[in-house]
């Protein structure tokens, strides 16, 4: 039994722009005039092979054109056209919403694709906020495979920052990634800000003092680098510099080992102190070894005190001691003389 092609001439098809086929509008038009019929009947009326009719007549159902009795023998009953064509159309705007959203996300997609893109070749971009700012710090020094390099000096967001161990930090160096810092005279003297440093070189870390920094930054590798642009009022969300691979982000490198040879060196783990250069350890009794690396940190008797909980007075009168013993007339001379010296507990009175 062949297939007998559906009428195609022009207006035969009230069905074709809500989604019903050609075959199905033939077979429902069929059933209008025919209702009841069986799969049989319809087959036979129509010239369909059944396995094909079946399919059509399933189709009609879901679009909601047809139902069938409950008889063994099915019957099948056409819906009123009226009624059929406002289901259909109700489908018809629920297709085209979705599709309506589907294109909208489509297009989120591809812009957020494109802005991406945009970013990721961008040089230079300025990130905004306090948070976002800590979170692009912390991105940019665990991204960080060989080196990063620091300026730190105040201000700081909080206090936090100096009381609280850089996780990111301690991780990093135990991956072996080199960690140099150059901190300015002032974060040494803020509360904790020696102890703070004191805890990052027994970390591993490479540290060095200046008596002024001319801004913060952060460098990782030869990749990226954090400048916050506010160093007068952080907390009212300058922005942050934030340079990619280019001329910028060399020169600021440059910057850095320009003031990196320049700066002093700290050694502030046990049983170092601090040495303009690659000076021998000093072997110094107990209330001489915190001393001597403040001293040569370039810091005054009062913020010394501070840092290691004395008095003023007490700083003093072990400085007095110890240009007397060392038999310096300056605390210059005093420092030098104390970095080219081994002091043994003999040699001190």
């Amino acid at each position: 039994m062949g297939e007998a092609a559906p009428n195609s001439g022009a207006g035969d098809r009230a069905l074709e722009h809500l989604g019903v086929a050609a075959i199905e509008e033939h077979v429902y038009v069929a059933l209008l005039t025919h209702p009841g019929s069986t799969l049989a009947q319809l087959a036979a009326l129509l010239d369909l092979p059944k396995r094909r009719l079946q399919t059509v007549l399933r189709n009609l159902e879901r679009h909601g054109l047809v139902s069938r009795s409950p008889e063994r023998v099915r019957r099948y009953l056409p819906s009123p056209p009226t009624v059929a064509v406002d289901a259909l159309i109700a489908q018809w705007q629920e297709r085209m919403l979705q599709t309506r959203l589907a294109a909208a996300q489509l297009e989120d997609r591809l812009r957020g694709t494109v802005e991406s893109d945009i970013a990721s070749r961008e040089i230079i971009q300025i990130v905004n906020g306090r948070d976002a700012a800590a979170r692009r710090y912390t991105q940019i020094e665990q991204a960080a495979r060989e080196e990063v390099l620091v300026f730190d000096r105040p201000p700081y967001y909080t206090t936090n920052q100096i009381d609280a161990i850089n996780e990111t930090e301690r991780d990093s160096l135990a991956r072996g990634v080199r960690w140099r810092a150059v901190y300015s005279q002032e974060s040494l003297t803020l509360p904790g800000g020696y102890d703070h440093v004191s805890r990052s070189v027994d970390m591993g870390e490479q540290a060095r003092v200046m008596a002024e920094l001319p801004l913060k930054l952060t460098i990782a590798d030869r990749n990226v680098a954090a400048v916050p642009l506010d160093l007068v009022n952080p907390n009212l969300g300058g922005g942050t510099l934030i340079v990619r691979t280019s001329s910028l982000l060399d020169a600021l490198r440059a910057l850095f080992e320009f003031v990196w040879e320049r700066a002093s060196p700290l050694r502030l783990s046990s049983g170092e102190a601090v040495a303009a250069g690659d000076l021998p350890t000093l072997n110094a009794p107990q209330d001489w070894q915190p001393l001597l690396p403040l001293l040569a940190a370039g810091l005054k008797d009062e913020s010394i005190a501070r840092q290691l909980g004395i008095a003023t007075r007490t700083v003093e009168r072990r400085m007095q001691d110890l240009m007397r013993d060392l038999d310096a007339t300056t605390r210059f001379q005093a420092g030098w003389l104390a970095a080219q010296r081994e002091l043994r507990s003999s040699d001190v009175r």
